[in-house]
């Protein structure tokens, strides 16, 4: 199993920190894991023809790149309405050119950009003032089909953004819908539809016409992500029942991705974007889990890119990160309110969060420091800062929440020096507990 760490950048507070400047070089990331990366709920998934994984991390609202194997190649996009930023994107797609074509949902609107994430262009609806694209997909011929969430029409596209037309309106009968989301074409011009509500699968031609449908309640369970292979076969995401299913072109169920709910290795927890590789490759956004999974056509598990967890050497929402003068490194794992200890070159030692202890359990650590025997924690929603040994043996704590000296609201950073321990918010120098002098928020 591949484990994926943020990259964690630290300053880190030696005694000596006051004097001169020292210049340093990168050497690894600690832990020693493989990348740089993480995702919050990722959505669309799309694989180009050189085989590179193109990742839509909708609550991070940006566009992730990586080899077929999972090393992370780039990233763009942050929050915001402008050229190359998202609002909780969604769908993603790629052309036989490269081009890579995203559902910008929130924003109501498809980018398009270059394999490296340089915008190109951007539009939105031609036709409909309401307009929440959510899956994307591209045909052979280079035409762009959205779905689109407000009016429940499939919408079509030149590859400039022109607008063609769009076809297939709310409702249940056959060509009709309740809820849209996956889209993916075959080699054929054929257009294969997620039509979530109805718990189907429909099936037109390139110009919308209707071919056939498959599914049900009880076939399907809120069928999401979508796609076709070279061969024609269709992979489909049941977001409740948390797997894949397989089918041939005329909806035959031929196989069972999964091994239902959980986070272990080929378990999924509401999945949703697919993609497949020019190789036969099936890349799953795990979306609950926070990873992409990776499979055979046949559906045997291959490896998972994951960040998220509460296991050893996993982490959930990490802060700080400080070093002890042997070069052992220590992480604030925020989301799971502990410590966790690595040796340098990032093998796991131990992780401690204050149980049974007097002190009581960590509660959001958030930053970290270490002089000589000590490890500082500003534990941030216990409005305190927690004092332990190297090894995670609780010694003392100090600070309450409130405005008076000695007291804290929310700390978050803190460093130390050979005489202090400086926490912020709000500036308290204190000698391992003992107030020396405060400086409030409106003096900072």
């Amino acid at each position: 199993m591949k484990k994926i760490l943020y990259c964690l950048i630290a300053v880190l507070f030696f005694h000596s920190f006051a004097a001169a400047q020292e210049l340093f070089t990168f050497e690894r990331i600690f832990p020693a894991l493989q990348q740089p990366w993480y995702f919050d709920s990722p959505n669309g998934i799309a694989v180009d023809e050189d085989n590179f994984v193109y990742v839509s991390d909708t609550d991070n609202h940006q566009i992730q790149k990586f080899s077929s194997d999972g090393q992370f190649v780039g990233k763009w996009g942050k929050l915001g309405s402008g050229p190359g930023e998202f609002d909780e994107p969604y769908g993603i797609a790629t052309d036989s050119m490269g081009f890579v074509y995203v559902a910008d949902s929130s924003n109501k609107r498809i980018q398009k950009f270059t394999p490296d994430g340089e915008f190109v262009i951007e539009w939105k609806s031609g036709d409909s003032s309401t307009f929440m694209p959510m899956g994307i997909t591209a045909d052979r011929m280079n035409f762009i089909y959205a779905v689109n969430s407000e009016d429940q029409c499939v919408h079509k596209y030149t590859s400039d953004g022109k607008f063609v037309k769009k076809w297939r309106c709310q409702g249940y009968s056959s060509g009709a819908s309740r809820l849209l989301i996956g889209i993916s074409a075959d080699d054929k011009g054929f257009i294969f539809v997620s039509d979530t509500h109805n718990h189907r699968i429909q099936k037109f031609t390139a110009n919308g016409d209707f071919v056939a449908e498959w599914g049900g309640a009880g076939e399907l369970n809120l069928p999401s992500g979508l796609a076709v292979d070279r061969n024609g076969y269709v992979y489909v995401s049941e977001k409740d029942n948390d797997r894949i299913q397989k089918f041939d072109e005329n909806g035959k169920s031929l196989a069972i991705f999964g091994k239902g709910y959980g986070s272990g290795s080929g378990q999924f927890a509401s999945p949703t974007g697919i993609a497949v590789s020019r190789r036969g490759v099936v890349y799953i956004a795990d979306w609950n889990n926070h990873r992409v999974q990776v499979f055979s056509a046949d559906g045997m598990f291959q490896a998972d890119w994951e960040s998220r967890g509460s296991e050893p050497e996993k982490f959930d929402n990490p802060e700080g990160v400080s070093a002890d003068a042997l070069g052992n490194i220590y992480v604030a794992d925020r989301n799971n309110n502990r410590i966790q200890k690595f040796d340098p070159e990032g093998k796991f030692i131990s992780q401690w969060n204050g149980e049974n202890t007097p002190e009581g359990i960590l509660n959001a650590p958030y930053g970290i420091a270490v002089y000589g025997e000590d490890v500082y924690v500003a534990d941030t929603k216990n409005n305190r800062i927690r004092r332990f040994g190297l090894n995670g043996e609780s010694k003392n704590s100090w600070g309450s929440l409130g405005n008076a000296d000695g007291q804290f609201n929310m700390p978050s950073g803190i460093s130390v020096s050979k005489e202090t321990v400086q926490g912020a918010m709000g500036r308290q120098w204190l000698n391992r507990g003992k107030i020396l002098s405060t400086v409030r928020h409106s003096n900072l």
